[in-house]
């Protein structure tokens, strides 16, 4: 940091000189004499922000500076740091759109301004479409405009009269949806719309015509056939912005004004999830507040945030409305607000139905998208941001106002949509205790109906009236006194169960949203607390058995699980495992020792107060655990865990030397202590009396890290930015070589169980792996920059084949029994957790994670997805026992894995021979054989009798091309393999000399799926837009079979086992189902919301993957009306890969994510799985938070 940018920064250096001056006590030293934190006086010399005067006085103070001499500076500092310049232009540019003189801060839509400037090139006529303030305006003008001459206007009440007066060659008609909603006149709208397209025809070569049109008048463009032909193909989508666009639009303009933007503000401004406008508008006024170049949060909170931004906007635009429009305005705000029951109020969307059509709501509507209130689209309204609702003192007075008549009109507005999606169905109309609540309301609220709920209301009363006129008609007909009271008795029934009835409803309504809630919750919650997650699943199920519950449940079956202990009051920096016995330390003083037998379910043993801060632990050897603090290494007798005794102590030399790390020979007599900058070594057979026994002196630096070789006969001494390694037991230690690669001081090491290899984690936010194999001459043998922060942790699991290590509170874990074709360590999984470091339990089942602040999280590595590949999965395949899962990967490798009933899976091999993406594999029938095909231009087959060891038998070639699909016959004799055009037969009853039997051509493109019928007499072959079906009952001449299908996209596991159904994709949206038996169409699945990859079916359950990554679960008992039973979610990208385990309990799907995912298909198993993981049970705090006004219950037997 360079003191003299300014006078901020030369005041955080002048603090650092004062500090080091004064002997450069630790910043935890100072911490006890000025009484702030660490953290604290940290960030008070960074130069980031000037600290507050308290804590400037406390650190000089600390550091033995004239107290008053600072107090002075520091008011002088203060006084310059003002906001200054108030002439000079902003970075930002507020609630505005961007014009085209903004284009020098416009960031963040470079990729959607590549796009329309490409499109805009190809085509005369082009739309851009995006909701209410998704920024088409600012793309228009900032993105096109500004990199090419153009009229632009926007079309108002008479938009001929403007394009007469357009002359450039590009005119860009902006709020394009004016041409709708202002001009009144028909004809001249016709007229204009003709002009336009006509004039951008290549015909008429008169000029390039650009529209920015709202997606909620998407729907009118398609009423003017111009309009439908000159927008096909020629239609830019303006979207919501993605984390890394959102964040260059925040601080790439402060960047190119000379200023900088606070990391956290950054954060805070990603979480408020508010449309650019807004946080342009925050930022704005946080400039206007900034100290010297910097933005901070602080600025940032004295604007009052987004949420002032939007107050603000709210009342400006809310009294530019004359009395009528606030009205409806009033109307619409109350509207799109969901009441909380014990929870704060939300946002509320709305369908436009269910607003009036009227000109004036219409216009208010425009004027409230305009000030960026409400966001509008072609089906629905919304508020752009919830905190319009918490910030707005006017909508908040009235919320509170009238709070059960707005619940009432809430139900009244969803009750007139549903009469209305029955075709107003009398049944569904208001009676009873319901229409008496809605009447009273509405007699003093009339005017907040609308016409559709006024219609239903309406209509209510009249069927009542009618009711209880045909009820007056026949009491009049009854003339025994008897008739009479049975009339009345079933009056008083009738009330009764309506009453009933209402109160039933009302419960199953309030589960329904409770549950709704909590199975949100549950999904925000997984990745950080993954047994609340789970709780929440099991117990919004159990209140509201539906769709959504059922689908969340199951899909959190694939989820990742962990458990997390709430281990300490303060930071843990270190944790211990021997054998089922977790040793946990803190800055608290404590040591905790916890039995971690059931990893589910962790139980503490014991709490041990040291007296002293601790930052490392380590057990020496059975029964005796060694702790690290600054002052000393204590050691404790932990053979009873329950009660750990206190045994001797290693002190810090001269009582004033600091103690950074320890560690020991492999029988536990030996210990190295790295202090200041020497190592001393420590004869500990008996911890009762350590004895010093030899120093290691000539460091030039702070001895950071040490780490004897698991053989303990060579030691790696950290010191700065390198580890120098040396021989021991031999005499005195002899220096070898010198570890060389980190730019910054080194945090942690590690050794390989069989010390061939050690891995280095730095201040450089770098881990290095090294070959230490010739100590004199150590080598990189790779290095990892995936950090963003200091590397904590490095570890290595029992076996040396995984390396973990912990930096930007994420842990990564390497593979380095199988490297990447470059040599280096494929990246295996990266858990968003972990601060201090993660150890492997003695088993290899588990990783203890550091997480830094005062917890400890246990992650099973088999509750991980399938962890092995580096790109995208292209098939998963079951033995047919269920016991093994062959997935396959773009990275040209094969995974086998071993399956157990209870869902554990292990890897038991990797199958690298192919090169280029793998496409397919399938196991055989039988079991004894693996296809794999490759784009290398082979389809080989494996012999997988032992699936540890898998004998390659032969490389089939293409023929053409790749192989890129395969599929054995019922009897596993012959493999049909599909290449470029053509479908290949091969004899492999003799597996290590297939004959090749025949071949078909297909289609002049890749043949991405093959698939026999059951009865081996069928074959279905195709692309992505073609298929043929084949009779194969003579291999040698397969003949085509015509059927509908013949144009469709043929699904990876298209036919069922029972051979009556083959599955085939109809479009991009559609299923059609044949009966191969008589080739006859038998039913569609139509509706589907993204395109279908492969299909796998058992029994009468059919499961499709797809290209949004949500996996379909359908019952096809009857094909001419399948039945959508789940969805599961969980894969972040498309999925290719899905196939039914073979006794159907479950799926196993592969995607474009690189993970393999196991799912159950019924809730009741899955209920009994979740359950087995021992989530710990909500407590009554924690229900009543979740579930509001629902009695307490355990979901967990």
């Amino acid at each position: 940091m360079d003191s003299d940018d300014d006078e901020l920064l030369r005041f955080a250096a002048d603090l650092r000189l004062l500090r080091e001056k004064a002997g450069k006590p630790t910043y935890r030293e100072l911490s006890k004499v000025a009484h702030y934190s660490v953290t604290v006086l940290s960030e008070a010399a960074s130069g980031r922000k000037l600290p507050s005067l308290a804590v400037t006085v406390a650190y000089a103070h600390a550091c033995g500076g004239d107290v008053e001499q600072w107090r002075r500076r520091w008011h002088e500092v203060a006084e310059g740091t003002k906001p200054a310049d108030p002439e000079r232009e902003p970075p930002y540019l507020g609630l505005g759109a961007f014009q085209a003189e903004d284009s020098s801060r416009f960031f963040g839509r470079e990729k959607l301004v590549g796009q329309l400037l490409e499109k805009v090139s190809e085509r005369p006529f082009v739309g851009v479409f995006g909701a209410s303030g998704s920024g088409k305006s600012s793309l228009l003008r900032a993105g096109l405009v500004a990199s090419r001459p153009a009229d632009v206007f926007s079309p108002g009440p008479h938009p001929l009269q403007l394009w007469g007066e357009c002359t450039a060659e590009l005119v860009v008609i902006d709020q394009f949806e004016e041409v709708f909603t202002l001009c009144r006149d028909e004809d001249e709208r016709e007229a204009f719309i003709e002009a336009i397209t006509h004039s951008a025809n290549s015909h008429f070569a008169a000029r390039k015509v650009v529209i920015g049109v709202r997606s909620d008048f998407y729907g009118h463009c398609g009423r003017y056939p111009d309009l439908v032909d000159a927008l096909h193909d020629a239609q830019v989508l303006v979207g919501t912005m993605s984390p890394a666009e959102l964040r260059r639009a925040i601080t790439e303009p402060a960047l190119r004004a000379g200023y900088t933007v606070e990391g956290a503000l950054v954060s805070v401004l990603e979480a408020e999830r508010a449309p650019l406008p807004l946080v342009s508008h925050a930022l704005l006024e946080t400039w206007r507040r900034r100290r010297g170049t910097r933005l901070t949060v602080a600025g940032y909170e004295e604007t009052g945030g987004v949420r002032h931004a939007l107050a603000q906007s709210a009342e400006v635009a809310y009294l530019e409305l004359d009395e009528a429009q606030q009205a409806i305005a009033r109307k619409i705000f109350l509207r799109l607000t969901a009441l909380g029951e014990g929870t704060e109020d939300t946002k509320r969307r709305v369908s436009r139905d269910s607003l009036d059509n009227d000109d004036d709501t219409l216009f208010v509507l425009d004027h409230l998208a305009r000030a960026r209130l409400i966001t509008l689209d072609d089906t629905g309204v919304d508020l752009t941001h919830e905190a319009v609702i918490r910030s707005w003192p006017r909508l908040s007075g009235w919320l509170t106002a009238n709070r059960d008549g707005l619940r009432v009109h809430h139900q009244l507005t969803e009750a007139a949509s549903a009469w209305e999606s029955l075709n107003r169905d009398s049944g569904a109309l208001y009676r009873g205790v319901r229409l008496a609540l809605a009447r009273e309301w509405a007699t003093g609220d009339d005017d907040a109906m609308s016409a559709r709920e006024r219609r239903f209301l309406y209509a209510s009363i009249e069927a009542e009236e009618a009711e209880q006129e045909a009820t007056r008609r026949q009491t009049r007909r009854l003339r025994q006194l008897v008739g009479l009271l049975t009339v009345l008795l079933v009056l008083a029934v009738t009330a009764v169960g309506y009453a009933i009835k209402a109160q039933r409803e009302t419960t199953e309504q309030r589960n329904i949203a409770i549950a709704r809630k909590a199975v949100s919750d549950a999904q925000g919650l997984q990745p950080a607390d993954a047994a609340l997650s789970t709780q929440l699943s099991l117990a919004a199920q159990q209140l509201s058995d539906n769709t959504e519950t059922r689908d969340n449940l199951l899909s959190a079956t694939a989820d990742p699980y962990f458990t997390r202990i709430a281990a300490h009051g303060s930071d843990v920096p270190a944790v211990a495992t021997r054998g089922t016995t977790l040793a946990t330390v803190s800055w608290d003083k404590e040591l905790k020792l916890w039995d971690i037998s059931d990893v589910r379910s962790p139980r503490l043993l014991s709490t041990t107060d040291t007296s002293e801060e601790l930052h490392g632990a380590e057990f020496v050897r059975d029964g005796v655990l060694a702790l690290t603090s600054e002052q000393n290494v204590l050691f404790y007798d932990v053979t009873d865990p329950s009660s750990p005794k206190k045994k001797g102590t290693i002190p810090r030399p001269n009582g004033t030397a600091k103690i950074y790390d320890v560690t020991f020979t492999p029988d536990g007599t030996t210990a190295a202590v790295a202090v200041e900058n020497v190592v001393q070594f420590w004869q500990v057979t008996d911890p009762d009396r350590p004895v010093l026994t030899s120093t290691l002196t000539g460091f030039e630096s702070l001895t950071r890290r040490v780490r004897f070789r698991p053989d303990g006969k060579a030691l790696a001494v950290a010191v700065d930015k390198v580890v120098t390694l040396w021989t021991y037991g031999d005499g005195e230690p002899r220096q070898q070589g010198v570890a060389q690669g980190h730019s910054a001081g080194i945090e942690s090491l590690a050794f390989t169980p069989d010390g061939r290899s050690m891995a280095t984690g730095g201040w450089d936010h770098l881990a290095v792996l090294w070959d230490v194999t010739d100590l004199a001459n150590p080598g990189q043998r790779a290095k990892f920059a995936d950090f963003t922060a200091i590397v904590w942790g490095v570890s290595f699991s029992p076996d040396g084949t995984t390396l973990a290590a912990t930096g930007d509170r994420r842990t990564r874990l390497w593979d380095l029994a199988h490297l990447d074709p470059e040599g280096r360590p494929r990246l295996l999984a990266t858990l968003t957790t972990g601060v201090y470091e993660a150890e492997f339990t003695q088993d290899n089942s588990t990783l203890v994670i550091s997480e830094g602040s005062k917890s400890v999280r246990l992650q099973k590595l088999s509750d991980l997805p399938l962890l092995g590949h580096e790109n995208n999965i292209s098939a998963t395949s079951f033995r047919p026992d269920g016991q093994v899962l062959a997935t396959s990967s773009w990275d040209s490798t094969v995974w086998l894995w071993r399956m157990t009933p209870e869902r554990g899976r292990e890897p038991i091999t990797r199958i690298t021979d192919a090169r280029g993406y793998l496409r397919f594999t399938t196991f055989s029938p039988d079991g004894k054989l693996l296809a794999v095909a490759s784009d290398d231009g082979f389809c080989r087959l494996y012999d997988v009798s032992d699936v540890t060891a898998p004998v390659l038998l032969r490389a089939l070639p293409a023929q053409t091309d790749r192989a890129v699909s395969a599929a054995f016959t019922p009897d596993s004799k012959t493999l049909a393999v599909g290449t470029f055009g053509q479908v290949l037969l091969w004899d492999i009853t003799n597996a290590k000399a297939p004959q090749l039997l025949s071949y078909r051509d297909v289609a002049n493109n890749y043949l991405w799926a093959v698939h026999f019928s059951p009865d081996g007499r069928k074959l279905i072959a195709g692309t992505g837009d073609r298929s043929k079906l084949f009779d194969v009952t003579d291999l040698r001449s397969p003949s085509e079979i015509p059927f509908s299908g013949h144009s469709d996209t043929t699904l990876r596991g298209g036919f069922s086992p029972d051979g009556r159904l083959l599955a085939t994709a109809f479009g991009d949206k559609e299923i059609r189902f044949t009966d191969p038996r008589t080739m006859r169409e038998v039913g569609r699945l139509s509706g589907l919301t993204a395109g279908p990859y492969a299909v796998t079916f058992h029994g009468t359950l059919m499961a499709t993957s797809h290209t949004d990554g949500v996996l379909r679960l359908w019952d096809v008992a009857d094909p001419a009306h399948p039945r959508l039973v789940t969805k599961f979610t969980g894969h972040a990208r498309d999925v290719a890969a899905i196939e039914f385990s073979p006794d159907g309990t479950y799926l196993a799907s592969g995607g474009n994510d690189t993970t393999v995912r196991l799912w159950d298909v019924d809730v009741d198993r899955a209920v009994e799985r979740l359950c087995a993981r021992h989530p710990e049970p909500l407590t009554r705090e924690q229900w009543a938070e979740y579930f509001p006004d629902v009695s307490y219950r355990r979901v967990c037997r």
